[in-house]
């Protein structure tokens, strides 16, 4: 059948529910299978590597650094080299066994295939198809035949990477990934100034390049933030700083008034920049103190208790050998109740997850 020819059926049906042995672990691999939770480190190469892509994929495309770079410039080869691994991660995707929906690691090649074909094949595709290489050829070719508008479009097509941002979408399954590998409340913070920092960026980019757009298809700096500012034969880094100001204070609400936008490009852009800051700060916000809530609300409750069980020993001027006892017995309530809690959360498990989950609590008794 497919599981025998094209893959391997992991556990048995006499006990499904029981965790993999080593044996079955060394099928995967003698089958060219990847388990899915053996791709850390992997994992942890492709978030660096989108983060990448959230800072320089904007820059290229915003600040026309593609239309000025070689094929032998350091930042494209850089690009290149983060196609490839992202490809090799399509090909390591239709290689990599899944859990269903009820828990089930499918490891049947044909299953897996059809899986990933059926969810995040097509992005994954698209993301690092080379178009601007192949427009570029394209206009090359026209340029020869002297169609100097159908060039000039090119232009504009050629700075037209956004495609290559669809590499992003990968960003929340790696986490979704990784997050057990790491606690929850430091992760979601880390998110939260990522997401801080990448609007920024991202509104950065967007506000130099509807100045650039107007360069390009008027052939004039005029009426623009950038002309306004005295930065039309300033380097990439001076106004790059310029836009990043202008974000952070329109991000944070604050507005200086210093650098404002001049057209309306721009000030759409600066509309859609405040309302997205303000929702931000808003979530962010709530966010924080939803998790400091959350964190503290066990530790608070238990030290309430403690402290009035204290203030009771004292004015009632209980012995100390009683008032120890009674400490020793709510400390006892304490951890009763944690358990008692552990045990409404196996409850909610599915049957398969609870038993791979006490047979790990308990595999030392056992």
């Amino acid at each position: 059948g497919a599981g025998g020819e094209h893959g391997v059926m992991l556990g048995d049906e006499e006990d499904p529910d029981r965790p993999l042995t080593r044996w079955e672990r060394a099928r995967l691999v003698l089958f060219g299978l990847i388990n899915p939770e053996g791709r850390t480190k992997w994992d942890m190469v492709i978030l660096l590597l989108l983060l990448w892509v959230c800072f320089a994929s904007p820059l290229i495309i915003c600040f026309g650094l593609a239309t000025g770079l070689s094929h032998t410039s350091p930042v494209l080869i850089i690009e290149m080299v983060v196609d490839g691994f992202f490809a090799f991660d399509i090909l390591l995707n239709f290689r990599t066994a899944y859990y269903d929906s009820v828990g089930n690691l499918v490891s049947d090649r044909l299953r897996i295939a059809r899986h990933y074909l059926k969810t995040w094949f097509a992005i994954d595709v698209l993301s690092v198809i080379p178009f601007d290489l192949l427009t570029e050829g394209v206009v090359g070719f026209m340029s020869m035949l002297k169609l100097m508008r159908v060039v000039r479009v090119g232009k504009v097509l050629r700075m037209l990477r956004i495609y290559r941002l669809l590499r992003v979408t990968r960003l929340p399954r790696v986490l979704e990934r990784i997050e057990a590998y790491l606690d929850k409340g430091i992760l979601q913070l880390a998110m939260f100034a990522l997401s801080v920092g990448l609007l920024a960026h991202l509104s950065a980019c967007v506000f130099h390049y509807m100045a650039l757009l107007t360069f390009l298809l008027e052939g004039s700096w005029a009426g623009t933030w950038v002309e306004a500012q005295g930065l039309v034969d300033a380097d990439l880094a001076h106004r790059y700083l310029n836009s990043l100001y202008w974000a952070f204070t329109t991000v944070g609400t604050i507005g200086y008034g210093d650098i404002t936008p001049k057209n309306q490009k721009e000030k759409i852009i600066a509309i859609f920049v405040m309302c997205s800051g303000v929702s931000l700060v808003g979530y962010v916000t709530s966010s924080i103190t939803s998790i400091m809530g959350i964190k503290n609300q066990v530790t608070t409750a238990t030290a309430q208790k403690k402290q009035l069980v204290n203030d009771v020993m004292r004015w009632r001027q209980v012995p100390s050998g009683l008032a120890r006892r009674v400490r020793s017995f709510f400390n006892y309530e304490s951890t009763k109740l944690i358990r008692e809690q552990e045990e409404d959360l196996l409850a909610d498990l599915p049957f398969k997850l609870r038993s791979r989950l006490l047979q790990h609590m308990y595999a030392e008794t056992l």
